[in-house]
């Protein structure tokens, strides 16, 4: 049962493993309501496959997913939709051959659930046009409505997946690799793009993986470290970066001391 006090998403002891090799072992997270969590780890530290636990794409051998208070741990990925859980992934999906309006149309028609009528000449309705005008406000794409979205470059992809995701108004939205492949200046954009949605809309909750920890320490308020299946370490940003954790994680060994004797 959903309560105010119910967190935006959370695991208990979540295991999952292939032919015996136990890629997340016993993980456990609250994610509370609101601004943006992250998860990094090496590779190999089992984020991808948590996250297709958290989505429902793959059914974790054995712990629960609650979604705003609700066990959604057998639920499908499509019912885990509906649950108000959006996502986008590490290579863009989008229907390249239509324009980016009408990809826009089809997430805007899903969502008020008429999504197989999405070709009987809604170009009638204001109330669907202005939805769409909307949702490629928000990602700065109405200039580009007419393109097909197959000929946009990565970062725009990108942000073409944000509108699809955001027209189903979410309450969580997982991003996977939302970086990946983009320009420094697509990532500088995309940045601030997830900050100005999280600011407008203060019930979003953004959970994201990344290997850019420029963008994950960027975004995030919190931070889960992933290593071996596990969460070893969480924290702010700040925590962190000045862990030894986090160092021997990553580099394989602590930071290194202060050079010059203390105090300087």
């Amino acid at each position: 049962m959903m309560t105010n006090a119910s967190p935006a998403l959370e695991l208990t002891d979540i295991r999952k493993s292939y032919g015996g090799y136990p890629a997340v072992k016993g993980v456990g997270l609250r994610i509370a309501r609101g601004g943006v969590s992250g998860i990094i780890g090496p590779n190999g530290a089992g984020k991808t496959t948590l996250f297709g636990v958290i989505c429902g794409d793959l059914v974790a051998d054995s712990g629960s997913v609650w979604l705003g208070g609700v066990d959604v741990t057998r639920r499908p990925a499509s019912a885990r939709v509906r649950q108000g859980l959006g996502r986008t992934f590490q290579t863009a999906r989008v229907f390249e051959r239509l324009t980016v309006s009408d990809n826009a149309l089809i997430a805007v028609r899903s969502a008020s659930g008429h999504a197989a009528r999405w070709f009987d000449r809604p170009q009638s309705s204001a109330r669907l046009r202005a939805s769409v005008h909307e949702a490629l406000a928000v990602v700065d794409l109405v200039d580009l409505r007419d393109r097909a979205a197959g000929s946009l470059g990565q970062g725009e992809r990108k942000r073409l997946e944000i509108a699809l995701a955001l027209a189903l108004h979410p309450k969580v939205l997982l991003l996977d690799e939302p970086t990946a492949g983009m320009s420094l200046d697509d990532v500088r954009s995309f940045v601030a793009l997830i900050r100005r949605i999280v600011s407008d809309d203060h019930r979003m909750t953004v959970l994201l993986t990344a290997h850019d920890m420029d963008v994950v320490f960027g975004l995030a308020d919190r931070i889960a470290l992933m290593a071996g299946g596990e969460i070893v370490l969480e924290g702010t940003p700040e925590e962190i970066r000045g862990s030894d954790v986090a160092h021997e994680v990553y580099l394989g060994r602590p930071p290194a001391p202060p050079q010059g004797g203390e105090g300087r």
